[in-house]
């Protein structure tokens, strides 16, 4: 399992981690990156895919406290 921690526009500034598989961590974080922009989620093909990876990937939250690093960060703007 990989651990994902979100950055977003949110006021209270939590940055909630996520579990996620590697086959689906892969998908998001591109050619070796562990840095990824919404927006260029968005403009890839075949969205639905990466609807069900987050879908899965928000139920499965970890506690910051209890991991010992994170593997990658997702950049996500509410207002695009």
């Amino acid at each position: 399992m990989k651990v994902v921690q979100l950055i977003d526009d949110a006021e209270n500034c939590v940055y909630d981690c996520f579990g996620i598989d590697e086959e689906s961590f892969k998908m998001i974080f591109t050619n070796g990156t562990d840095i990824c922009f919404i927006e260029d989620i968005y403009e890839r093909e075949d969205n639905e895919i990466y609807s069900e990876i987050f879908n899965k990937m928000y139920s499965n939250p970890v506690d910051k406290k209890n991991i010992p690093g994170i593997h990658g960060t997702i950049f996500f703007w509410y207002g695009i």
